[in-house]
């Protein structure tokens, strides 16, 4: 019952406002975002916290089929290297987002003219540098008021999660000690 009660509030605001952008956003921070930065997580925590040898065990114990240990440098190092690269890419991309737009986006930082950034990366998308962004105009709340208050809403259940994922670790700590 709690947790229908749940989803149906984190559900109301997409219900509410889809005409301001609402699912929009969500679509994009989750589908998106999110995808990138926790598949990222994943990989790291797997080959390097977890370990490359455990993790390899776990790959080919009762595997019907043999994993060619080609996979073992792939998985601890092109995997992380590729993802984070696509992340910060995505995160500091420059007006336009075309290869040759790098070269002049560096050669205008180190020139103190700033980062040209474009309107889609993930920096421009939550700090709304150079678009005279307003949340209120005659009167009333404009779009991007309802999209950034769902990326608030974004941001207040991933750390709600976070919380929880932590007193479910602390009570397990407790109980097998």
């Amino acid at each position: 019952m709690l947790l229908g009660i749940a989803i149906l509030a984190m559900g109301l605001p997409t219900i509410f406002f889809f005409e301001k952008g609402v699912f929009d956003e969500y679509d994009y921070w989750t589908g998106t975002v999110s995808l990138v930065i926790f598949a990222l997580a994943e990989v790291i925590l797997f080959a390097w916290v977890f370990g490359m040898d455990k993790g390899w065990k776990e790959i080919t114990d009762g595997a019907d089929m043999d994993v060619p240990r080609i996979y073992r440098p792939i998985i601890k190092y092109v995997t992380p290297l590729f993802i984070g690269i696509i992340f910060l890419t995505s995160l500091f991309k420059p007006l336009n987002g075309e290869f040759s737009d790098w070269s002049t986006a560096f050669n205008s930082l180190f020139s103190k003219q700033g980062w040209p950034w474009a309107n889609d990366s993930i920096i421009n998308q939550i700090f709304h540098i150079n678009t005279g962004v307003q949340w209120v105009a005659d009167g009333h709340f404009t779009n991007m008021f309802y999209v950034d208050m769902s990326r608030f809403f974004l941001l207040a259940c991933f750390f709600a999660l976070v919380a929880m994922v932590k007193v479910a670790s602390n009570r397990r700590k407790r109980n097998i000690s």
